[in-house]
Formats: C-alpha cells, sequence, structure tokens
C-alpha cells in the first residue's frame, strides 16, 4: 500500500478492484485445474488394487500345475497383469502426482515385476527347468510383491487426498485474501483521503495564522500529495529566510570563536615565552595549552642536537593519561618527528594502545629548524584547518623564542669570556710578573747561600720556593680557566672538541653520551659543566692509567641535570687529594656554585666515577617526570 500512495486516487481504486477481480478469478482457476488433475484418481487406484488380486491369481494358476491349459492360462494371466500396469489411467495418474513416492513406487512395481517376478511367470509358462521350484519361488516373492503393490495404492491415495486439500487450501486462501484486500481498501482510503484532508485544513489553519513550520507529511504524487506539497514549497519558501538568516550568524559566531581562542592561545603563548623564555615550565605550559587546543592526550616538545649524529632531546613533556610513563619518542626514530621540516602526521604502532598517529610541527626560526612540537591524536581524530594553523603559529612563536634564547645566550656568553679575558690579562700583568720577579729572588736568595750552614735558612728557603712554585702553577691554570672559550656551537661543539682533544692527547678512547638540552642552560652552568668535564679527564690523564672513558650528561626525573664521567683506572681516594693538587676541591667548588653536589666514588669496575648534580634554574621547581629527556638508563656503580 506504500507503494500506491504514489499513484492518483482513481488509479489506486482501480487497482484495488482488479486485485479483488483477479483474486477471485485465480480461485476460479485453481479449482478447474485441481480438478482436472484429480480426474481418473478413482479408477488408477482400482488398476493399482486390482494387481494385487491378479498377482494372487497368478500364484493360483501356478500352483494348479504344469498342464498346458494351465500354461495358456498363465501366459493369458501375464498379459493381462502387463497391460494394468501399462494402463493409461494408471500412468497418466502417476505421471500427473504432486510427490515423487508416487513415481517412485510405481518405478519399484514395474522394476520387481520385470525382473523377480515375469521371469519366473515366464519359466513356468514355458515349461523351463522344475516347475515345482518356479512355482515356489514365485509364491515366496509374492507377498512381498503385494506389499509394493499397497505402497503404490497408498500412495495414490495419498496424492487424491493432497490435491483435495490443496483445492481447500486455495479456496480458503483465495477467501480470506478477498476479505484482507477490502478490508486494505477502505483502510488505505481512511489514510489515503480522509487523514490528507484532515491534514490540510489544519496546514491551513495554521499558515494563516502566520506559523510556516509546519509540514504536511502527506506529500505523494497523488492529487492530495500535490496540494500538500503545494503548501509545503510555500512554507518552506517563506521560512527559508530565516533559515539561512540563522545559519549565518552561526557560522560568524563559531568562526569569531575560533579566531577569538586562537588569538588568546597566542597571546598567552607568546607573553609566557616573552617572560620566561629560558624557563622549562614556559614550555610546558605551551605544549599544554596547544594539547587542550587539539584534545590531545599527550605530546612534546624536542630540540634537535647540532653536531653530526645528534638526536633529539625533549624541552617539555606531559605524561600520557593512560602510562605516566609513555613517550612515543622512546620508541620510534627522531626522523618520524623531524621529517623533512615541514608539518606531517605519521601513524604510531603500539600494540599496547588503539591506533593513534602523531601531529609533528616543525620549531622555525627563519628558515632554521631547532626541532618540532608532536602531539599524540587518535586514529579517528581529526585536526581542523584553523587548529593546524594555529598550531603551526604556536610552532614559529616556539623557534623564535628558541632563537631568540640562544641568541642572547650567545650574547652572555661572548660577554663573559671579554670579561674573562680581561681578568686573565690583568692577572698576567700583575700577579703572574710579581710571582716571577719572587721565583727570581728566591733563585737569587739560594745561590747566595750555596752551602748554608744553617738547616733551618735551607728549610724556609726550601718552602718559599715550592709555594712560589705551586702558586705559579696554580696561576696558569687559572689563566687557562679564564682564557677557555666555548665555541659558536655552544657546550654541545665544546664538549666534543674536549672529548676528541683528551682522547688525541692521551690516547685513551673516550666516548661521549650527550642527552642533555642546552638551549635551557645558562652560560654560567655551560663553563661550570665544561671545566668540571676537563678536570675530570685531566685527572684521568695523569694519574688513572685506564684504557677507557666515558662522559655521559642528561636530565634525571625531569629536572635535575646529571653529569658523569667512568674510567677504568686504577682509582682515586676522593677523601683526600695529593700535596700541590686541587682538581677535586675545584670541582666540589664549581658544583657548589651551581648549586649541586659532587659525588667521587669507585666503580665496580676498580676505576673511579665523578657525578655532578644540580638542578638547572630554567628547572627549578620542576616536579614532573619526563620533562625534557628520556630517563637515562641506569648506570652500576
Amino acid at each position: 500500500m506504500a507503494i500506491l500512495q504514489h499513484y492518483s486516487l482513481r488509479l489506486r481504486l482501480g487497482l484495488a478492484m482488479a486485485l479483488i477481480v483477479a483474486m477471485s478469478l485465480m480461485g476460479m482457476v485453481s479449482s478447474l485445474v485441481i480438478a482436472n488433475l484429480t480426474q481418473g484418481a478413482a479408477q488408477a487406484i482400482n488398476l493399482a488394487g486390482s494387481l494385487r488380486m491378479q498377482t494372487y491369481h497368478l500364484e493360483t494358476l501356478m500352483l494348479a500345475g504344469g498342464t498346458a491349459a494351465s500354461r495358456q492360462a498363465v501366459v493369458a494371466a501375464d498379459r493381462q497383469f502387463q497391460e494394468t500396469l501399462d494402463a493409461p489411467p494408471l500412468t497418466d495418474s502417476v505421471s500427473q502426482s504432486f510427490g515423487s513416492a508416487t513415481h517412485g513406487k510405481y518405478a519399484e512395481v514395474s522394476r520387481r515385476w520385470r525382473t523377480e517376478m515375469e521371469p519366473l511367470v515366464s519359466a513356468f509358462a514355458q515349461g523351463r527347468g522344475n516347475g515345482g521350484a518356479v512355482t515356489a519361488r514365485f509364491a515366496a516373492a509374492a507377498p512381498a510383491f503385494v506389499g509394493v503393490i499397497d505402497g503404490l495404492v497408498t500412495a495414490l491415495q495419498d496424492d487424491a487426498e493432497g490435491k483435495t486439500s490443496l483445492l481447500r487450501l486455495i479456496q480458503g486462501v483465495g477467501l480470506f485474501t478477498t476479505l484482507v484486500v477490502v478490508y486494505l481498501l477502505f483502510w488505505a482510503m481512511h489514510r489515503g483521503v480522509l487523514d490528507p484532508l484532515n491534514e490540510l485544513l489544519a496546514a491551513a489553519r495554521r499558515v494563516s495564522t502566520g506559523d510556516f513550520s509546519y509540514r504536511l507529511v502527506h506529500v505523494g504524487d497523488d492529487e492530495l500529495g500535490q496540494l500538500g506539497h503545494a503548501l509545503n514549497s510555500m512554507s518552506e519558501e517563506l521560512s527559508k529566510i530565516y533559515g539561512q538568516l540563522e545559519q549565518r550568524i552561526q557560522k560568524r559566531t563559531a568562526e569569531l570563536e575560533q579566531s577569538n581562542q586562537s588569538l588568546e592561545l597566542l597571546y598567552n603563548v607568546s607573553k609566557r615565552l616573552a617572560e620566561a623564555p629560558q624557563a622549562a615550565s614556559s614550555y610546558r605550559y605551551v605544549l599544554q595549552e596547544t594539547e587542550r587546543l587539539t584534545g590531545s592526550s599527550h605530546g612534546v616538545v624536542c630540540v634537535a642536537k647540532r653536531h653530526p649524529g645528534g638526536t633529539a632531546l625533549m624541552l617539555a613533556s606531559s605524561p600520557d593519561p593512560e602510562d605516566a610513563r609513555l613517550h612515543f619518542c622512546a620508541h620510534s626514530t627522531c626522523l618520524d618527528c623531524l621529517g623533512d621540516g615541514h608539518t606531517h602526521i605519521w601513524p604510531l604502532a603500539d600494540p599496547k594502545n588503539p591506533p593513534t598517529q602523531v601531529l609533528s610541527v616543525p620549531l622555525l626560526e627563519q628558515g632554521h629548524n631547532y626541532g618540532t612540537l608532536s602531539l599524540k591524536i587518535a586514529d579517528d581524530a581529526h585536526v581542523q584547518p584553523w587548529q593546524m594553523q594555529t598550531i603551526e603559529t604556536i610552532g614559529r612563536h616556539l623557534g623564535v623564542a628558541l632563537g631568540v634564547a640562544q641568541q642572547a645566550a650567545q650574547e652572555r656568553r661572548i660577554a663573559l669570556f671579554e670579561e674573562r679575558a680581561a681578568i686573565a690579562r690583568e692577572l698576567h700583568d700583575s700577579l703572574a710578573q710579581s710571582l716571577s720577579y719572587s721565583k727570581i729572588q728566591v733563585a737569587r736568595l739560594r745561590a747566595c747561600h750555596p752551602d748554608s750552614s744553617d738547616p733551618r735558612l735551607a728549610a724556609i728557603i726550601e718552602d718559599l720556593g715550592e709555594g712560589l712554585n705551586s702558586a705559579y702553577r696554580q696561576l696558569r691554570e687559572l689563566l687557562t680557566t679564564f682564557r677557555l672559550q666555548l665555541p659558536e656551537g655552544g657546550l654541545e661543539s665544546a664538549l666534543l672538541q674536549t672529548v676528541d682533544e683528551f682522547s688525541a692527547k692521551t690516547g685513551i678512547p673516550i666516548t661521549l653520551d650527550d642527552r642533555l638540552s642546552h638551549f635551557l642552560l645558562s652560560t654560567n652552568e655551560e663553563i661550570n659543566i665544561l671545566q668540571i668535564v676537563r678536570e675530570a679527564l685531566a685527572n684521568i690523564e695523569h694519574h688513572a692509567h685506564a684504557h677507557h672513558a666515558e662522559a655521559a650528561l642528561w636530565l634525571e626525573d625531569g629536572h635535575a641535570a646529571v653529569v658523569r664521567v667512568d674510567d677504568d683506572g686504577v682509582g682515586l681516594d676522593a677523601t683526600a687529594s695529593p700535596a700541590g693538587h686541587y682538581g677535586l676541591a675545584i670541582m666540589r667548588e664549581r658544583a657548589r656554585s651551581l648549586g649541586g653536589i659532587l659525588e667521587v666514588a669507585r666503580t665496580k669496575a676498580g676505576g673511579t666515577r665523578v657525578e655532578l648534580h644540580f638542578t638547572p634554574a630554567a628547572y627549578a621547581g620542576e616536579r614532573q617526570s619526563a620533562a625534557g629527556t628520556v630517563a637515562a638508563p641506569a648506570k652500576g656503580v
């Protein structure tokens, strides 16, 4: 009936009447067909039943003896049985049966007659073999054969009854269908005519009062549907103006909200980076605000190491809510994030978590890529264009902040080195000359008393000479310290040069594992770290007798810098320094100036470990895990 609603009312009424007439004709035609199929069924049943009597008649004739008259009678009975079996009423009824049971029973009777019974009858009639034995075999097979004939009779009866039942069913279904069609016709008239008319009247009243939101449900292809469609079109055209205006207002409002959100975020980011460009908390704040913008669950801000073969190190990171220790950079290469220096999204394969993606935005400043801002986003998440534009702008802000911080650090470094060079010149021109003059006077005094008989005078002269020599050596070390310069690459390049220098000078292989981000280190912290590493390597050169050494730097627990120098030499007693040697004291003094501690201990292998722990000023107050780099692997003492 739903399909008929697309046609006119007149066509629907005509189709309903045609359907009623068709159902009536179908019932009458089916009755005629089934009556024709059942015609002759009774005769076929009688013929099939007569086959049983003919079988017993043959058995009786064969038991009468082997006389010529008996044989002729058997031949006549055989011919009559075959004619009955092949009679057209029987074969037609079998061929017109509905099921396969009748066909099977008839085929079974024919087969057993041809293969079992008729050969025995023919042998008896022709006098072949022992007549008594043939008769006995026929008599033994007759009950089973008659049982098969009974099955054929039963199948014919069942088929006739089935046809009669089918006829009754078709007539009942036809009558029921006719009643259903009549009922549906009245129902369709009610729904297709009366209901639409009432709906049209209600719509006309609401339109007359100025309510254009009401829509007619009945808008089919019939006459009433076309009228309803016309009313809906009229109301829709009137209401479109209001809808378009509301959509434009909503769209403009959403765009303004997005713009305000982006501007507010960029303002806060710029303000925070301008106020504290060298504080780790500033980069974490920027990262958290960016995550809030995109709905990301985890992100990192990484900077790329500048020396060849260097990896990327974290400036800031947020913990993953599923696992605070999980960092996607811990199981991917830096090239995944760095890419080709452009914004890109790459899939993150993690068997322990659902499929995710990583959005990597470069930190650019005047064409120089300092690193990336990477955010972990769900696999089904979609970053909108305005969000992507805002994130890229934040990346450029971070790149500018890093560039400004690096330039400012370089300027402070140059100013500090100029001041240290001036101090070195002053020391060389004043104190160094005074010490040299004093050494000459001690030498003259020793020459004036080459064989002094007064042992006290000789001891005084000797102590004076050793004191001047020690002071002169300390002065030279101090001058070397003041004249030490950091190259343009900063502490990273200086550490590489230091390791190469000592390795070439001593012949000891020295490896460098630098996982400390130098962007947030002050110039004073860089110089003290470099001096401690150089002093530790100098001790290895002079006292350790080592075969291998290693220098490692990393950020521990997200806020504590660790500088470690190991060797496999003879070991060093950290409780006391040799006379005239002040290396350990100087390193401890430098550690105290950084607000940290210096530990010197023997390793399990027997060598010496010098380890510095301090909190850089940029990480003051930081207590969150993994804020700067991936945790360093454990190294047993």
